[in-house]
């Protein structure tokens, strides 16, 4: 008998270790959550535990845009500690009805998911597996209009893709084996964005509008932004400008940070964020750096400049 309250037990609790320190949490209970990890202080990311098993935790995700709590997802995690999704999920739209259902395994998408209008009307389905350690390839399996006929079967037929507020087909072109072949277009309520030729999945070509009605070709959908002379030339201008603050000396500081921001459609560096910085002369000292740098030649999406997401690593 005891070995059953014990075992009823374990199933509607769990403890979590916090150095020294261990807090029990309980169905209902809410966990708060800063980059992923659990938080013992408040923030705008949090989850909420429905269901305790002895392998998996039940939760639903919210986040706070504004003054807002939005529903994320309902999935199933291994450990509090981490915020990574394991198991069956069910992703929401802002609204509250259902985006898409699939499973996840270590934080990644894998196998069938389906994906919904906000009407909850099956658009399609996708088939995600994970080829490489951070890498996951996706194909459209199926997919059905807006009247429930079916476009696409195993991978060949038209696709439509729609808005999720007004249903409209923002999207559409031909598959054949899950890969883009001739003529896809995309556009809206007033204007066609781009149009693009495919070949067995691989552009060709194509063009794309900006809202003035201005026309730009490209050949490649993404360019990164480029600093001029390359990798080496960011690498010498960075030794040749960062000083290693005084504080970092003394206490013979060693390891690796990165600096995560954008490049701006002018080329600016704007949005500058320092991972795994463990001192605040550190990352003021890297912010500083990186706001001198003016060689930058800004990126393109779709033939329009666009701004880029760029990562440096700083190595002292």
């Amino acid at each position: 008998m005891k070995k059953q309250i014990l075992f009823i037990l374990f199933l509607f609790s769990i403890t979590v270790f916090f150095g020294q320190e261990t807090k029990n949490y309980i169905v209902g209970d809410t966990i708060y959550y800063k980059s992923q990890k659990i938080s013992l202080s408040k923030s705008d990311r949090y989850a909420v535990i429905r269901e305790i098993k002895p392998k998996s935790i039940l939760v639903d995700l919210y986040f706070r845009h504004n003054d807002t709590i939005i529903k994320d997802k309902t999935t199933h995690i291994k450990n509090l500690k981490k915020l990574e999704s394991n198991g069956k999920t069910i992703t929401y739209y802002r609204s509250g009805e259902i985006h898409s259902k699939g499973n996840y395994v270590k934080g990644y998408r894998v196998g069938l998911w389906d994906f919904y209008l906000k009407n909850e009307l099956l658009n399609y389905t996708e088939f995600y597996k994970r080829e490489k350690k951070n890498y996951i390839s996706s194909k459209i399996i199926d997919a059905w209009d807006l009247k429930g006929n079916q476009t696409v079967k195993n991978g060949n037929g038209t696709l439509f893709l729609y808005h999720p507020k007004n249903t409209d087909i923002i999207e559409f072109g031909e598959l054949k084996n899950s890969k883009k072949v001739g003529i896809w277009q995309k556009k809206d309520s007033e204007r066609l964005i781009f149009e693009e030729n495919y070949e067995n999945d691989k552009l060709t070509k194509g063009k794309s509008w900006d809202k003035q009605g201005k026309k730009y070709k490209y050949k490649k959908i993404f360019e990164r932004a480029k600093y001029l002379g390359g990798p080496k030339q960011i690498n010498r201008f960075i030794a040749n400008n960062f000083n290693v603050p005084d504080a970092l000396i003394k206490s013979n500081f060693h390891g690796r940070v990165y600096a995560l921001f954008k490049i701006s459609k002018t080329g600016k560096v704007t949005n500058i964020r320092v991972k795994k910085s463990t001192h605040p002369d550190l990352e003021k000292e890297i912010k500083r750096v990186l706001q001198k740098m003016k060689a930058w030649k800004p990126g393109k999406e779709r033939g329009q400049l666009a701004a880029t997401n760029f990562t440096i690593p700083f190595v002292l």
